[in-house]
């Protein structure tokens, strides 16, 4: 089989993009070509998959994803394959990765009524019932059944095309038989004692959603949770293109530090190959 997977944007540490290729390769190994269309295409391109970039010219993004849904069906006509897989929501998909969550419902219930007379809005709900409407044929494959009552309430989708997978969690992502060892390295490299305790930040896109909004949750953790008093503690951030060591400090602290009645000794950054798979991310507290 000819399948061929489409993409808005590709980028290689992507949740979505490392699944796309996950699918690829699988479709490689049992046998089938594979072509992927994409938008817009960060990183090195993998072999024996022919890879087709659009680099579609719009002021805003909904436009650009207009003509690219539009390119590649149009493509797809005169170059046919035997099955289209969308990684986004976009028309005339054979199969649906639903890795996003239901658009209608956090346009309906996150944003005001003023929201949905926006082009944007008028879009991305178009888009999404090009593939959940009762009508069509695209069958979706789920990786969380949270989202699935939520279209249907919204689009009345069948149930059954609806086609959970397995939980998809590579082996290297977990805690190796040697992790108490791990740990003692861990902590041995960058000077944590045995009874701190290390704060893990992972903050993609700072600069869009402010520190602040990264460091709040700790404040909506019940005291006891994050009350050690005399005891001090770490915050380690993982590598952000946005910086703003500043930005940390301030909210960290005041979040945390100032609640609970720590001390926190500082920040440091945490290995860049944590960022960069295959890695191994193990327990360090």
């Amino acid at each position: 089989m000819q399948i061929a997977f489409c993409i808005f944007k590709f980028f290689p540490h992507g949740g979505i993009s490392r699944d796309l290729m996950k699918l690829a390769r699988e479709s490689l190994a049992r046998g089938h070509r594979v072509r992927i269309y994409a938008d817009r295409w960060q990183g090195d391109v993998a072999e024996d998959v022919e890879v087709v970039v659009v680099e579609s010219q719009a002021l805003t993004n909904h436009q650009r994803y207009e003509r690219f849904a539009g390119w590649v069906l149009d493509h797809v006509r005169r170059h046919p394959v035997d099955l289209l897989v969308g990684m986004n929501k976009m028309p005339g998909l054979d199969v649906y990765y639903a890795g996003d969550s239901c658009y209608e419902e956090k346009a309906r219930s996150q944003r005001g009524a003023a929201y949905r007379l926006l082009p944007r809005y008028r879009h991305f709900a178009r888009f999404e019932r090009a593939v959940f409407d009762p009508g069509v044929p695209t069958q979706i494959l789920t990786i969380s059944d949270v989202q699935v009552p939520y279209f249907r309430k919204h689009y009345g989708t069948p149930p059954q095309r609806f086609h959970p997978l397995p939980p998809g969690i590579d082996p290297d992502r977990r805690a190796p038989p040697d992790k108490a060892a791990v740990r003692s390295r861990f902590r041995s490299e960058f000077g944590i004692g045995e009874n701190e305790h290390l704060l893990l930040f992972s903050a993609p896109a700072s600069s869009k959603r402010g520190w602040t909004g990264h460091c709040w949750p700790f404040t909506r953790c019940p005291l006891r949770c994050i009350r050690r008093r005399g005891c001090s503690w770490w915050a380690m951030t993982m590598p952000s293109r946005s910086g703003g060591w500043p930005g940390v400090w301030a909210s960290a602290s005041g979040c945390i530090s100032f609640r609970a009645g720590t001390t926190c000794r500082g920040f440091c950054s945490a290995p860049t190959a944590w960022c960069c798979p295959p890695t191994t991310r193990t327990p360090a507290w």
